[in-house]
């Protein structure tokens, strides 16, 4: 019995609690283990990592994928000992790879001067042929000229990766890059 500051006698907050009798204690237990089991996990730990306790649980569902656990040393005058799981192939994150392709010139400014070179192109001899056919091949072969020559083949080198998105184009590397070098 504790006296409050009026005087009065209280009952201490540990009097107050109900006891847990060893049974329920065990019964509840056994709830939390059971919700354990219902899921398909093994446990791994087999051997005693506290005096001769198990106090590391370890439960998987990918007890193959990893070495049998091994129990460490205690770390310094701890009497508790650590368990290592190793999984049992290593494997190196997949990074991408570097590749070489061909593509146009993207300037903005050579893309203006194909533009007016289109506009100031003489189109007349393309009326003047007799049939569709010639008349799409000279198309196509003098619009193909003006490309080439506005805006030549590159080879860049890129660095690619599977998780690369849509939008993640050359300008936005170029303006990564500058970025990064500010």
């Amino acid at each position: 019995m504790c006296k409050s500051a009026y005087g009065q006698q209280t009952v201490p907050d540990r009097a107050r609690r109900p006891l847990v009798c060893q049974r329920q204690l065990s019964y509840l237990l056994q709830l939390r283990d059971a919700s354990l089991l219902s899921y398909p996990l093994k446990h791994v730990v087999r051997s005693p990592t506290r005096g001769s306790a198990i106090l590391d649980e370890i439960y998987t569902n990918l007890q193959d994928w990893y070495e049998k656990p091994v129990i460490l040393p205690n770390i310094a005058r701890s009497d508790h000992k650590a368990v290592l799981m190793t999984p049992t192939i290593v494997t190196k994150a997949k990074r991408g790879k570097d590749i070489t392709m061909m593509v146009r010139s993207q300037d903005s400014n050579v893309r203006a001067l194909l533009a007016q070179a289109i506009n100031h192109t003489d189109w007349t001899p393309l009326y003047q042929l007799q049939t569709c056919d010639e008349m799409v091949n000279t198309f196509y072969s003098t619009l193909s000229g003006l490309i080439d020559h506005y805006l030549p083949m590159l080879t860049v080198k890129r660095h690619t990766s599977s998780t690369d998105k849509p939008w993640v184009t050359d300008q936005f590397r170029r303006l990564i890059c500058c970025r990064q070098h500010a």
